[in-house]
This record gives C-alpha cells, sequence and structure tokens, in this order.
C-alpha cells in the first residue's frame, strides 16, 4: 500500500492536512489530506490515510499552521516501521527525518481511500 502512496502522490508535495484523528482504543491515526495526483496530471483529490498500530505520534505547536501544508512529506520504510514526516528536512536535491520534526506518524501499516476526487 505504502508503494501505491508514492506512485499516485509522490512525497505529496504543496498539499493541505485537512484533519487529523487519534484514537487510542485502537492505536490508529487518520489524516484527511486535500493533494495532487502525479498519475493524473496533479489534479488534486482529498484523501484518507489510516495509520494502524502507531509507534510514535508527534504533533507539536507553536507555528503549527505550516505544518497543516506540507511543502514536501518524508515516506520511510525501514526495520518494518512506515515514516511519514510532514516537517521533513529539505534540501534541493533530498529529503530526510527531522529529529525535531513537528508533525510526524511512525506506525506498521498504512492504509488510503479517495473521499474526493
Amino acid at each position: 500500500m505504502i508503494q501505491e502512496i508514492i506512485k499516485k502522490y509522490g512525497v505529496i508535495p504543496d498539499s493541505c492536512v485537512n484533519n487529523i484523528s487519534y484514537v487510542y482504543k485502537s492505536n490508529t491515526a487518520e489524516i484527511e489530506m486535500y493533494c495532487g495526483n502525479i498519475e493524473n496530471d496533479f489534479k488534486y483529490e482529498t484523501i484518507q490515510i489510516k495509520f494502524k498500530d502507531v509507534k510514535e505520534l508527534i504533533l507539536k505547536s507553536p507555528g503549527a499552521s505550516a505544518i497543516f501544508a506540507p511543502t514536501e512529506v518524508f515516506i520511510q520504510v525501514k526495520n518494518d516501521i512506515i515514516l511519514f514526516d510532514f516537517d521533513p528536512i529539505f534540501d534541493i536535491d533530498s529529503l530526510e527525518e527531522d529529529p525535531e520534526s513537528r508533525f510526524k506518524i511512525k506506525c506498521k501499516e498504512v492504509s488510503y481511500t479517495v473521499i474526493k476526487a
């Protein structure tokens, strides 16, 4: 599923996070985002990404408004942990996880659905 997200949305550039929720009982997080579909001439869609078996969820303020409109999202799978860093270290040629990121999620499983195309 993660490869499908990357194929369709890349690093999820110039997107907007509309909603974030976390359910303690099921240890899941959901994010609703407005982002461009690379496979469809970059037409914007609203998608919901569901993070299951959350290992780490960081959401810090102040200045949180910038993290809700990420320029790019760093996505990585390492040691069976999936990372979405919405506030990564950005270089012209690369992205990497920011240890001081204000918004990131680490989990074991990710799925997504298109809410509005």
